[in-house]
């Protein structure tokens, strides 16, 4: 690094990596020279830069080393390209490293069907969706519950539960429901028996036998 009269450093040319009583690669104490500031402080100032800004602090280090000149070197614009491209490198590596950690949970995992009701017979019917202005809103059922008895008797299957409907229309009389919804708590998973009654007809729900996707079933208002 050349000198003006008086002493002060040329700020025309990048600082100058000192050989004895420097640390590492000497980046610190060239800046601290340059820059009247004391070495210790420059360093501490990239180890909170690399741990506070992730890893920035590395990757002007990375610069500085292949960007600074040696004591009595030239300053060469092809180092100072490949300092730049090195630093990028590494902040491209570090960001990836930062996303598969952070990122994990925004990776989708796979469906996991939804289990039969405790108890219930399989095949199991489901709600898949109501039918707007169907019996079933102004009962409170929603998607996801499972019909497990109508009438008394058990519901194995979608056309089961039809013929069962049919018979009940015939009667014309309310027909006792029985809805099934699995909640989650405290405890785990566990089953709510919900006893309603209907009118003869159509409840207004769409139905599916079987294990449900979860994201397929309607959410419900």
């Amino acid at each position: 690094m050349t000198r003006r009269r008086g002493g002060a450093y040329n700020r025309d040319v990048l600082p100058t990596r000192q050989g004895p009583g420097s640390r590492l690669a000497g980046v610190a104490l060239a800046l601290a020279i340059r820059f009247g500031w004391k070495p210790s402080r420059v360093r501490l100032g990239f180890v909170l830069a690399a741990l506070l800004g992730c890893g920035a602090g590395l990757a002007a280090y990375l610069f500085c080393w292949i960007a600074f000149p040696k004591e009595g070197a030239p300053v060469r614009r092809s180092r100072i390209l490949l300092g730049g491209l090195a630093a990028l490198l590494l902040l491209a590596a570090e960001a990836g490293v930062l996303l598969s950690l952070r990122g994990a949970d925004l990776v989708p995992r796979p469906s996991v069907p939804v289990p039969a009701p405790p108890g219930s017979p399989l095949p199991f019917v489901t709600v898949m969706k109501l039918v707007p202005g169907g019996q079933a809103e102004g009962l409170g059922i929603r998607p996801g519950d499972h019909i497990v008895r109508y009438g008394g008797e058990t519901v194995t299957s979608v056309a089961a539960l039809k013929e069962m409907i049919r018979k009940a229309e015939e009667a014309g009389r309310p027909v006792p429901l029985d809805v099934e919804r699995n909640q989650i708590d405290v405890q785990g998973l566990r089953r709510t028996g919900i006893p309603l009654t209907v009118k003869p007809g159509l409840i207004g729900v769409v139905l599916r036998e079987g294990a449900v996707i979860p994201g397929e079933v309607e959410e419900a208002p």
